[in-house]
């Protein structure tokens, strides 16, 4: 009894033991599957992480019949709204599109995050066909507005694509594969890219102009040139458009279009983009010290991402004043593009120029989709016709009715009409017969550096009467 007594007692103290050996083996357990999270998922989207899809990649090219497609996927504006409105906002943008993605790819074999505004998402082999309707289900997933304490973000998104073992032999060469597709979609806005060899190489060909852009820009080895705007019915010049130009010792002429592109691609926009008021400011210093007038505007082309920062504000104010250039000399361009990309956030920065006296112009006029509305939110000064609509312009042309029209709407929102692309006499009497006030195009002349603009069509300030078309 005795015994029985003692072993009744020895199991009772050893049962809390053996709870607090469960519960210590359970809490180790816990603790693991936390460290494993930690390490092969994102935190913040809860997707797998880089480290995640390379182990799972590495499993899979063990075998070797095994055929693999993948998608790279990067988000367009994510780097404005996360400079614009914060992290918190860029957090919250990257985990709705996450379980965006997640419910919209429910048969994929890996979702990933790989970092910052990139994601991965793996499939085993798909039918060809089915390779453009995932891509599209994607790029939809990607231009959904999401809203964010009450306003409505738009990202879009640029996607690549690959294929194992068509495009590559190893996991590391699939994804720079895709990677690479991601960016030549990205550069030519086509929403999706499927991998190509010829694809490696124009991508480090642009990486090569980068590189030669920012020691332009260093070297202060880019030039303007300026070509007229006159006034149709006195032939007088009103104004005059600075127009970017760079012949390289190494690459030769490079298109304003791809320097643009490259600019922006490479963050040397902002950089270029200064670099463009400070040169036309200075050139409107040494036309007036050399004694000429110019009591017209010169107008500068001026790219969405200036306005979205703001940088065009400061720099516009920052090189009047170190050139000594009166702000109402100087005219920016705004592409119908530029107005429907961020229409809320350029307006502020618009208007904060047209309070210092900066002119506005829509330029390439009748290509986008304005709206009437946002026409008189930003109070334009100036718009011009885009030359596609003066190449085709006679009598009852479908581009007679349009420019016809146009002139109208301009005339009715106070606005000066420049036509652009005028090559022939009878463009400029058709043009001016319609009541279209000025005229740009070799008709009158071509883009020419600053001293041969001067000479040719500048006076000296005595003998300048000026007054706008």
């Amino acid at each position: 009894m005795a015994a029985n007594t003692r072993a009744t007692s020895t199991s009772t103290m050893r049962a809390p033991k053996n709870r607090q050996f469960s519960s210590r083996l359970c809490r180790i357990s816990a603790n693991e599957e936390k460290m494993r999270r930690l390490a092969l998922f994102d935190p913040l989207t809860g997707l797998a992480n880089r480290a995640h899809l390379q182990q799972h990649l590495a499993k899979a090219f063990q075998y070797p019949d095994r055929r693999l497609h993948l998608f790279y996927l990067d988000l367009n504006r994510f780097k404005q709204i996360n400079d614009t409105f914060g992290h918190a906002t860029g957090d919250e943008v990257l985990r709705v599109v996450s379980n965006r993605l997640a419910a919209s790819m429910t048969d994929a074999r890996l979702i990933a995050r790989l970092g910052g505004d990139e994601f991965v998402v793996l499939h085993d082999a798909i039918n060809p066909d089915r390779v453009v309707l995932d891509a599209e289900r994607l790029l939809t997933v990607l231009s959904c507005p999401i809203v964010i304490d009450g306003r409505r973000h738009l990202i879009g998104g640029s996607i690549g694509f690959a294929r194992y073992p068509e495009d590559c032999t190893s996991s590391e060469e699939l994804l720079q594969a895709a990677d690479i597709a991601m960016y030549d979609a990205k550069i030519r806005e086509t929403g999706l890219s499927i991998y190509n060899a010829d694809m490696k190489s124009r991508i480090e060909a642009r990486q090569r102009i980068s590189e030669r852009l920012a020691l332009a820009l260093d070297e202060d080895a880019l030039s303007l040139a300026f070509q007229p705007f006159i006034d149709l019915s006195s032939d007088s010049l009103i104004g005059v458009e600075a127009l970017l130009r760079w012949v390289d010792a190494e690459l030769g002429n490079v298109p304003p279009a791809e320097i643009i592109s490259i600019a922006q691609e490479y963050r040397l926009l902002r950089r270029l983009g200064r670099w463009v008021v400070a040169a036309a400011c200075k050139a409107i210093m040494g036309w007036e010290d050399k004694g000429l007038a110019v009591p017209f505007p010169t107008s500068i082309n001026v790219a969405a991402e200036q306005l979205e920062d703001g940088s065009i504000l400061r720099d516009i104010t920052d090189m009047c004043e170190v050139y000594g250039v009166r702000p109402e000399q100087i005219e920016i361009e705004l592409t119908e593009s530029i107005m429907l990309k961020a229409p809320e956030d350029a307006r502020q920065v618009v208007l904060g120029l047209q309070k210092l006296g900066v002119k506005v112009a829509i330029d390439d006029f009748g290509t986008g989709y304005s709206s009437l509305a946002l026409l008189m939110q930003f109070s334009a000064d100036k718009l011009k016709i885009d030359n596609s609509f003066i190449t085709d312009l006679f009598a009852d042309s479908p581009s007679f009715k349009i420019v016809e029209a146009t002139i109208a709407l301009a005339k009715g929102l106070g606005c000066i009409v420049v036509a652009e692309g005028i090559e022939t006499q009878t463009q400029a009497d058709i043009l001016q017969r319609l009541g279209c006030g000025a005229g740009q195009g070799f008709f009158f002349d071509r883009p020419l550096p600053a001293k041969i603009f001067s000479e040719r069509w500048l006076k000296p300030v005595a003998q300048t009467e000026f007054s706008p078309a």
